[in-house]
């Protein structure tokens, strides 16, 4: 082909430009990022510092125990001549906070102290925590079993999933101990920094004084146990009768907890289990079975989880943290520990992000339905999805009933046809109900339903079915609520720190973008000019306000 001429141009192969941010994710530039260099960990606003004093809070907190964006002068209240449950490492641990809270200006963060002032319990959350939680409150897990540090002390971590099935972090907190009045405090402490904002659905550890903290603090949530660690307890909550107990007992019992589809099938394998092993006294087992409707799968799976009710923990709070922390690690080092897992975790959900915005997902079948998902969807819940699609190609759908506007068919695989799911669907509406209930349990429609969608000519995914927190623009509004969670304290240096950082990072992320291509650029000067112009306006209009109300306040005075 002769230099400067174009023989064709094949437009079905191209690809969006990669922003700045995502570029150290393409195989020609992976040797060169180092996320130590990165703009995130470099960013310090010329001109402002961050790190004022901020003895200003003192005077508006009653008490030391909610007091929010503590002073980092004011290391006294460790305790006069003791350092309190956290020995020396105290220090190190409000050192580290101070550190955080001068290069995070929406760092929270709150102490609990005991009797004689001496430093009790903990709770922090960074910026991209409370960012996070705006995003994805639906479910929340809170999990006190892992222990990471010298003095044994429970590190309690409140997690999440994010819209690519990854754990996230929504705070977290070292307990002195685990009474009532302990949860009760970081239970309300956490929801202050949540902007007051309930969660959806709590998950936590079989535990009556963590239940009773989240009925007090919690009234607007719903409230499971976790199962894993229900199943991890029993041994030692049934003690002697648990190590006496056949081998057999341990599947029988996971066959009726987790086989059984129906109440029915439960309380009947149930009750066999009991006479069987002559277990009717157990104490713990029947406790159990009176909060069954909390935590056996077929009660619960009209509640949305989130896919965070699984064999294991709550939250994978393992996957957060492990390789990182272990019982022997002292809090200077978890500290800093703490930091190195929250940055791999950020990293790995960038990654996320690269591939649902910069690569093509393989499409298996012709159905529009797949070729939708794949635009709208996470890359990690497409290949879910998908597979729930690829799986209706094996269901055969039979009417089975009609009653007004509902439907029933009877939905199964054509070598189970024993295993018959029951699908309600209204065609009018568009809308159906498969026994089953991944849709309510999981937030994506199952095989079942997709194959009466077929069956009954509809190949687009309904938008009630879409939840948005599965979505790729699921955190499209988090900067615009975060703004609710930094709280401003008027017109204090504080609070202007907080606007002005806030403002600078969205017109870097402007510039980052605008880089990307000459067109970007184009679009992104323009759209900053106009944004100028408006707040140009915005502050004239604010100052005319200004001077009517003090005009009119001055006349009444006067």
């Amino acid at each position: 082909m002769e230099s400067g001429n174009v023989a064709k141009l094949e437009k079905n192969h191209n690809h969006e430009l990669v922003t700045p941010a995502m570029r150290h994710f393409l195989r020609s530039h992976r040797q060169e990022y180092d996320p130590k260099k990165s703009s995130v960990h470099s960013f310090n606003p010329p001109g402002m510092s961050t790190s004022t004093p901020m003895n200003d809070l003192t005077e508006d907190c009653d008490n030391f125990a909610k007091m929010v964006f503590a002073p980092q002068n004011h290391v006294n209240y460790i305790g006069r001549g003791r350092l309190s449950t956290f020995g020396i490492d105290a220090q190190s641990l409000l050192g580290f906070f101070k550190i955080m809270q001068a290069n995070d200006p929406a760092f929270y963060y709150a102490i609990q102290v005991d009797e004689e002032d001496r430093l009790s319990s903990v709770f922090w959350v960074d910026t991209r925590s409370r960012i996070a939680y705006n995003c994805f409150y639906d479910v929340v897990a809170f999990d006190t079993t892992y222990q990471v540090n010298q003095y044994k002390m429970p590190f309690a971590p409140f997690t999440g999933v994010n819209h690519h099935k990854q754990s996230v972090l929504f705070g977290c907190a070292l307990l002195a101990d685990e009474s009532e009045s302990t949860f009760i405090w970081l239970f309300m402490t956490w929801l202050e920094a949540m902007s007051g904002r309930q969660p959806g659905l709590i998950i936590t550890d079989y535990d009556s004084a963590i239940s009773k903290a989240v009925e007090k603090v919690f009234p607007e949530s719903n409230h499971r146990y976790c199962k894993w660690h229900i199943m991890s307890k029993m041994p030692k909550e049934m003690g002697h009768t648990y190590s006496a107990l056949p081998k057999t007992f341990q599947v029988e019992f996971d066959k009726c907890i987790n086989k059984s589809e129906t109440p029915e099938e439960f309380e009947s394998a149930w009750e066999l289990l009991l006479d069987k092993y002559n277990l009717r006294g157990n104490e713990w087992l029947q406790s159990l079975y009176i909060d069954r409707k909390l935590w056996v799968p077929t009660y619960i799976r009209d509640t949305f989880f989130a896919g965070m009710y699984a064999t294991q923990r709550s939250g994978s709070v393992n996957s957060l943290f492990d390789g990182y922390v272990n019982a022997r690690t002292t809090l200077q080092d978890f500290a800093e520990q703490y930091e190195k897992a929250l940055d791999d975790r950020y990293e790995k959900e960038a990654k996320a992000e690269f591939e649902t915005f910069y690569t093509k997902p393989i499409l298996k079948t012709p159905l529009p339905i797949e070729k939708q998902v794949a635009e709208v969807y996470t890359r990690k819940m497409f290949t879910i999805f998908q597979d729930e699609i690829f799986q209706s190609l094996v269901l055969a759908v039979k009417l089975s009933g009609d009653e007004g506007s509902i439907s029933t068919y009877e939905v199964a695989r054509f070598d189970e046809e024993h295993k018959v799911y029951f699908v309600a669907f209204n065609l009018s509406e568009q809308s159906a109900s498969c026994s089953c209930k991944m849709f309510q349990f999981e937030g994506i429609l199952c095989r079942h339903v997709i194959a009466v969608f077929k069956a009954t000519n509809i190949f687009m995914l309904p938008p009630h079915y879409i939840l948005k927190r599965w979505t790729r623009n699921a955190k499209d509004e988090a900067m615009l609520d975060v703004l609710s969670c930094v709280e401003m304290q008027g017109n204090s240096q504080r609070g202007k720190n907080s606007q002005y950082n806030i403002l600078y990072q969205e017109a870097i992320k402007c510039v980052e973008e605008g880089m990307a291509s000459d067109y970007s650029f184009k679009v992104a000067i323009s759209a900053l000019r106009e944004a100028r112009i408006k707040i140009l306006s915005a502050k004239k209009i604010a100052i005319r306000f200004t001077k009517t109300r003090n005009h009119a306040q001055h006349k009444l005075s006067g």
